[in-house]
């Protein structure tokens, strides 16, 4: 479902501080190449300058068949934005509406695999088939990530879940 596809993906990366997890979710989003996607360009909005060797980190993981297909570039913001960061995507968003199929927000410690992008683009195109273009223009299918913030030692299950009420 994703042959062909052009995808603009943005990024909040306030700091260094998930770096790890960034390589991560860079590695998943490179992986849409081989997807048939025909365009994925990454765009990370941070407040923290990278270093040039940093950079050529990230670029050396850049997988032979993404070439000309793949890219990444870093938006550097205002640390007094703080929590506003992840307010950046939408002007960009708008911006190049015209210029890409799907748009992906997403934070730096956010794994998104090419298994959830080509579900949600399945989705979408069901809906379409379902409602026609013109009704299925007043829905958006979404995917819905939460996370719980519990102590380390409790497994969640069925009879757990309770433990989630007081919780961040």
């Amino acid at each position: 479902p994703l042959e062909g596809t052009r995808i603009l993906i943005a990024i909040a990366a306030f700091d260094f501080s998930q770096l790890p997890h960034l390589e991560e979710v860079l590695d998943a989003y490179q992986d849409l190449c081989v997807t048939g996607a025909a365009k994925v360009d990454v765009v990370i909005h941070s407040t923290v300058a990278y270093p040039v060797t940093l950079i050529d980190l990230l670029n050396t993981r850049l997988v032979p068949a993404c070439q000309g297909i793949f890219s990444v570039k870093i938006v550097l913001k205002s640390p007094s934005l703080r929590l506003h960061l992840v307010d950046c995507h939408r002007p960009l968003f708008y911006e190049k509406i015209k210029d890409y199929d799907l748009f992906i927000y997403t934070e730096d410690d956010i794994r998104v695999t090419p298994r959830a992008v080509a579900a949600y683009a399945a989705e979408t195109n069901r809906l379409v088939q379902t409602l026609g273009a013109k009704r299925a223009a007043d829905f958006n299918v979404g995917i819905v990530r939460y996370e719980f913030n519990y102590p380390s030692n409790v497994v969640m299950d069925d009879k757990t879940r309770h433990a989630t009420q007081n919780v961040t």
